[in-house]
């Protein structure tokens, strides 16, 4: 199916499979509609059921829960893991991602993930949502003992140090910016968890996805700072990377942040594969070369009269100039 969304991030999930097959994956999974991307497309596979009986589906459901409150949490993502034997033979460990896509829990807090197997697995947070602390541990999921669905739920402590979350675009908002002798990148910061009324100061560095380092420009770094005065203590701001981006096209540029209070760091976004901190410098397209001046094509009788008459004028013209040259002598 298709539909026309605006501007933003969005969810989807597959809910039920076609009759006959089994839904591999339901978890939810994010995708942002922005400016320059005409279309998104995505392609769901389905695990054909087996004929002659069996085709049992098992499910995992995770629910995400505020520890104090127990409100439930949108936006949290997980990897799911198989399981294996340590070398002591008794002890079960992580194996092998059974998704290649991560999991994350939907408006309610829920997120399900079919297996077709009882058996034991492992999961673990890998992002936590705004203002949480992810638990980025290995935890068991044992479905042997249980029916076709086996229910965690899992807790988040709010953060209540300073944290910050960055999301880097070009000026227009788009995750793509061509390459060009100037080039700007607006790095949206969020904080949290701040003291109103203390200065502050942001410092952002620009790097290279493919190295992990520090992009230069004629030998410097590319650094952005900004001091501020927060009036509450969770709120954003925005900080511009200006710099020639010519030698850039193709490669994946990421915006690492750090917070000062005092000239000491208390918070800091460094995750090269965050894909919010992220853009793409990609190549500029080729101008159109400009049309050659346009050569009377034959049967184009009215430039050919034109050019005519410019002949017959300029002829006349000689002769005239010869006359009165003659005239003269």
């Amino acid at each position: 199916f298709t539909a026309t969304l605006d501007y933003g991030t969005y969810f989807w999930r597959e809910i039920k499979a076609p009759s006959g097959y089994r839904a591999m994956d339901n978890g939810y999974h994010k995708f942002r509609v922005i400016k320059g991307l005409p279309e998104y497309r995505f392609v769901v596979e389905n695990e054909k059921l087996p004929t002659g009986g069996g085709g049992s589906s098992y499910q995992i459901e995770i629910k995400k829960v505020d520890k104090d409150t127990r409100e439930t949490l949108a936006g949290a993502e997980f990897e799911i893991w198989s399981s294996k034997l340590a070398e002591d033979g008794v002890t079960l460990i992580p194996d092998k991602k059974l998704l290649e896509q991560n999991v994350i829990t939907g408006q309610y807090g829920v997120v399900t993930i079919s297996v077709d197997h009882k058996g034991t697995f492992f999961y673990r947070e890998v992002k936590a949502p705004d203002g949480y602390k992810a638990d980025s541990e290995f935890h068991l999921i044992d479905t042997t003992m249980l029916g076709l669905i086996t229910r965690i739920e899992v807790e988040n402590e709010k953060v209540t140090e300073p944290m910050i979350k960055t999301s880097a675009a070009g000026t227009d908002g788009s995750k793509e910016i061509a390459a060009a002798k100037k080039i700007t990148i607006v790095d949206t910061v969020s904080y949290y968890n701040l003291t109103p009324g203390e200065t502050y100061t942001m410092k952002g560095t620009i790097m290279d996805k493919a190295t992990g380092k520090a992009i230069t420009v004629n030998g410097k770094k590319v650094i952005a700072e900004k001091t501020f005065t927060p009036k509450s203590k969770d709120g954003s701001l925005t900080i511009k990377f200006t710099f020639d981006g010519s030698g850039f096209g193709g490669h994946k540029l990421v915006v690492f942040e750090r917070l000062y209070l005092d000239g000491k760091l208390i918070a800091k976004h460094t995750d090269i594969n965050d894909l919010d901190q992220t853009v793409e410098i990609i190549e500029p397209t080729p101008e159109k070369p400009q049309k050659p001046s346009e050569v009377p094509k034959t049967g184009d009788k009215s430039r050919l009269h034109e050019l005519m008459l410019l002949l017959v004028i300029a002829f006349t013209g000689m002769i005239a100039a010869v006359s009165r040259k003659e005239k003269d002598e």
